[in-house]
């Protein structure tokens, strides 16, 4: 693995510790996920964000009010 030393200022580091923090892993990881998001680009198939997005909305109910009578659905109720 390469090495590589970069400089940010105080408060931008704080963000990126922020957020690292949230999803669980070292900033050091974040910057290689963001590394490799920007030399991919944001249509590359490896991208999982982008494939996990594809996916939403991929199972159609046909109901339309679905949303507002989940309870009345999961009752039973007429489909």
């Amino acid at each position: 693995m390469a090495v590589t030393r970069v400089d940010f200022d105080e408060e931008t580091y704080r963000t990126l510790e922020q957020a690292a923090r949230r999803r669980g892993i070292t900033v050091a990881e974040l910057l290689r996920e963001l590394a490799g998001d920007l030399v991919r680009g944001p249509d590359d198939p490896a991208d999982s964000r982008e494939a996990m997005l594809a996916f939403v909305g991929q199972g159609r109910s046909g109901l339309g009010d679905l949303a507002e009578r989940h309870d009345h659905y999961l009752a039973g109720g007429d489909r």
